[in-house]
């Protein structure tokens, strides 16, 4: 969920919010676009880690199975003296598993090292948008317009990425007017999707959650669900 979240949060900024924000005020949006040159790239480099210690760790779990089977059986043939194990063949199994336990411990350690840089960023970042690029959008730009970027926002993305990234996003809000307020622009922006980000999230969030929400923005609710109502 975050990493999609993020992801999508960034495509629409790269794409949409930032080029139509420097129609109005050339070059203010260059700190925004270094900031996020630098957490794509911290990204890219916590992704590369996590699939390596996750490679070691697959490796380190051995086969299963047939091949888990197979495995034991050598093994007690080896113990009975039924075949001859080479010390080389030992050596080259105690080898590869220190390679793979030294190659995970480098990347915990450098993952240790970037995950604070990552986080520290990311918050410099939101605090830099709502300090010089949101009140810009509110003042400057027509409201208008504000709903047109705000659509262009919303089909940024797939509607798989939106399927997982809409009740990631409400569900881990602090406090529940935030989600409201969250649904309420969502409402203002694309009155006629109401019923399918209320579908979205009738599957993705706890059902009470989902009650407490419909409750507050009825025109959430999924066709043929409790609360729904014909318009026509």
């Amino acid at each position: 969920g975050y990493t999609t979240s993020l992801y999508v949060h960034s495509m629409y900024e790269d794409n949409v919010l930032f080029p139509t924000v420097d129609l109005y005020l050339p070059g203010r949006m260059k700190t925004a676009e270094m900031q996020h040159e630098q957490i794509h790239h911290d990204e890219e480099a916590i992704k590369a880690f996590l699939r390596e210690i996750k490679g070691d760790i697959t490796k380190g779990q051995g086969n299963t199975g047939k091949q888990k089977k197979a495995t034991e059986e050598v093994k007690y043939e080896e113990s009975k003296g039924l075949v001859a194990k080479s010390a080389k063949d030992e050596s080259i199994e105690v080898k590869n598993s220190e390679n793979s336990t030294s190659s995970s411990k480098d990347a915990i350690a450098q993952l240790v090292e970037i995950l604070p840089r990552f986080i520290q960023g990311n918050n410099e970042h939101m605090r830099h948008e709502e300090d010089h690029i949101s009140h810009v959008v509110k003042k400057l730009i027509p409201s208008k317009e504000q709903k047109s970027i705000a659509r262009k926002c919303l089909r940024t993305g797939t509607a798989e990425q939106w399927r997982v990234l809409l009740p990631f996003i409400i569900t881990h809000q602090d406090y529940h007017d935030r989600r409201v307020k969250i649904l309420q622009a969502f409402r203002v922006a694309y009155p006629e999707r109401m019923q399918l980000f209320g579908s979205w999230l009738y599957l993705g969030v706890e059902e009470i959650l989902f009650q407490r929400l419909r409750a507050d923005i009825p025109e959430l609710a999924p066709r043929n669900t409790e609360g729904w109502y014909r318009l026509w």
